[in-house]
């Protein structure tokens, strides 16, 4: 009798902290501080059918998540959790505050990275998962190996992809601009640009961009780059603003067709 009332005390003391849990994320979002992907998981936990599930997927894809790394690598350098027998599933954070205060509990990883859905999706591995808040019971999701794959499949039929737009990427140390020229049925065709900035950028001109770096190297930027849809969006693209495509930065993009090239892929 009594481990019958010890348990149902427990019951009890998780369901409160669950209610404060979701009083506090509804309260946050209210004032502009909240966070929509917190809103549709809570929704999901608790409803968990077929409408709550797109719900959540929706705003997964549109939001960014914070992974712990010991480096610079961003998904190379993240920790994993072994969340289901010993399949490797990332560990990402719904908000850098959560990340942050589980880096005590993962070792050398350490730093709380803030990365794209998309680009977390697209960059793992086949055999790798994906477990959001895995240290919390009322706010944890995991998504396997399988249900990962089906996502690239979701997101990829459902990004708009904005032929002429300047969107903001993630390349090896630093965010650069590139623009989308032209997509097909194979895939896409994108011009990098030489600038780097330390943070993405939201906002910028055409007129500030350029195609020589700071040492006048051409190699830091690429006129006509071919890449498989996957490979795009792995990149973790965030439009900027909308725009046109100039006769003159199709060159290489004829030239590619008249020579029927392939597409790069992940």
């Amino acid at each position: 009798m009594f481990d019958f009332f010890k348990k149902l005390g427990k019951k009890r003391e998780a369901q409160k902290a669950k209610s404060a849990l979701v009083q506090k994320i509804m309260a946050d979002f209210e004032i502009g501080r909240g966070n929509a992907l917190e809103i549709a998981l809570i929704l999901h936990l608790s409803e968990e059918n077929q409408e709550s599930l797109c719900h959540l997927l929706v705003n997964f894809g549109g939001s960014e998540v914070f992974i712990l790394t010991k480096g610079d690598k961003r998904l190379s350098d993240a920790a994993i959790t072994t969340h289901a027998g010993d399949i490797p599933y990332v560990a990402a954070f719904t908000s850098r505050e959560r990340a942050l205060s589980e880096a005590k509990n993962w070792g050398p990883f350490d730093k709380a990275v803030e990365i794209p859905a998309m680009e977390l999706v697209f960059g793992l591995p086949g055999l790798a998962g994906i477990v959001l808040n895995p240290n919390d019971e009322h706010l944890r999701w995991a998504f396997s190996p399988e249900q990962t794959s089906n996502l690239k499949t979701v997101f990829e039929s459902s990004f708009k992809f904005q032929v002429g737009g300047l969107y903001s990427v993630w390349s090896q140390d630093s965010y650069k601009v590139i623009k989308l020229l032209q997509a097909d049925d194979g895939g896409v065709h994108i011009r990098t640009y030489a600038n780097k900035w330390s943070e993405r950028p939201k906002e910028l001109e055409q007129a500030q961009l350029t195609m020589t770096g700071e040492n006048h190297d051409a190699v830091e930027s690429i006129g006509h780059l071919p890449l498989t849809r996957a490979c795009f969006l792995s990149m973790g693209p965030k439009l900027i603003v909308t725009g046109s495509v100039h006769e003159d930065e199709l060159d290489g993009y004829k030239m590619w067709k008249e020579a029927k090239g392939g597409y790069f892929d992940v």
